[in-house]
């Protein structure tokens, strides 16, 4: 199923013809979630598309600029002016938190602040499933159990992840949190601080699922209906099978010495006219990786991309 939920997608994304298919794309209100989520909703220009929401996501979408507004359908969960107050207010108080705590704190925070979105956002997915026929569902990394939902609908998967996390095991690789650069990578020292640091956030992780498994399981969506037990912890624990990922932010601009065929990056405000007139580490990321690695997206007017490069959003 899976690998006919690529074929589909690439379909979707790359074939310009008379009929087309219908996607649902499912995304939280965030700006960094929800802008590359549209950009690609926009580019589906011979496809049905049916965008679900968050109210506070209307602040960052650019609807002045839909061209197929006949094949667009954007759907706001919990479409009240109060509702969308509510979660404006919410989002200083969110960044100030970020800002004045760690990586994986804030990573606990997400969890016991986004389940009433996320609850909301599966309400209004599984009442469309209920409806609709949709060849391929697209969304975010942070609507929970999308995976198995798509599972047991038959539905093949694609999801959008703001930024890929590198493998934490592989020593040659920095991760991008620990701010080390390729160059650096390469000296013994900085070796092991990037070992003594990723076991630190390992560490780190490890207590706070310890402390927040309660927490963790309260926050798993509880959608009544059919697909109830879709969001059920065996089902959420069961195997996965290896899905399309479409990254917003590589995990480093380190060089992977190994090919994933299931991972895509959207690469958004990259004006490659100067690429090879200039030398640094995104320029050799870049050209570091194949053309069918990278979906050039040009979000508003700032994007500036030949169309040569332009490999899937056309």
């Amino acid at each position: 199923m899976h690998l006919v939920g690529i074929a589909l997608f690439w379909l979707i994304t790359c074939i310009t013809h008379s009929f087309g298919f219908n996607a649902l794309m499912i995304s939280i209100g965030a700006a960094g979630h929800v802008t590359p989520m549209f950009e690609l909703a926009k580019a589906m220009k011979n496809h049905n598309v049916t965008f679900i929401t968050e109210p506070h996501a209307r602040s960052y979408l650019k609807l002045k600029t839909i061209s197929n507004k006949s094949s667009l359908n954007l759907i706001y969960v919990n479409d009240s002016t109060e509702a969308f107050i509510e979660q404006k207010k919410a989002e200083p108080e969110a960044m100030e938190y970020f800002l004045d705590h760690s990586l994986v704190d804030n990573l606990f925070y997400l969890v016991e602040s986004m389940p009433p979105d996320v609850n909301a956002l599966m309400n209004t997915t599984v009442n469309l499933l209920l409806t609709q026929q949709y060849d391929v569902t697209i969304a975010n990394s942070l609507v929970l159990d999308i995976n198995s939902l798509c599972f047991d609908t038959n539905i093949p998967c694609v999801i959008h992840m703001a930024n890929s996390m590198a493998n934490l095991f592989d020593t040659n690789i920095p991760i991008g949190y620990s701010l080390l650069t390729p160059k650096q990578i390469r000296n013994f020292g900085y070796r092991i601080y990037s070992t003594a640091f990723t076991i630190r956030l390992l560490a780190s992780i490890a207590r706070g699922l310890i402390k927040s498994i309660n927490t963790i399981s309260r926050a798993l969506p509880r959608i009544s209906g059919p697909y109830y037990e879709s969001f059920a912890v065996k089902n959420i624990l069961r195997e996965k099978h290896n899905l399309l990922k479409l990254y917003s932010v590589p995990p480093t601009l380190f060089p992977l010495s190994y090919p994933d065929s299931y991972s895509k990056y959207i690469g958004g405000f990259i004006n490659d006219l100067f690429m090879d007139m200039i030398e640094d580490d995104l320029t050799r990321w870049i050209k570091s990786k194949r053309d069918s690695s990278i979906l050039y997206a040009a979000f508003g007017s700032i994007g500036i991309i030949r169309p040569n490069r332009m490999k899937s959003l056309l």
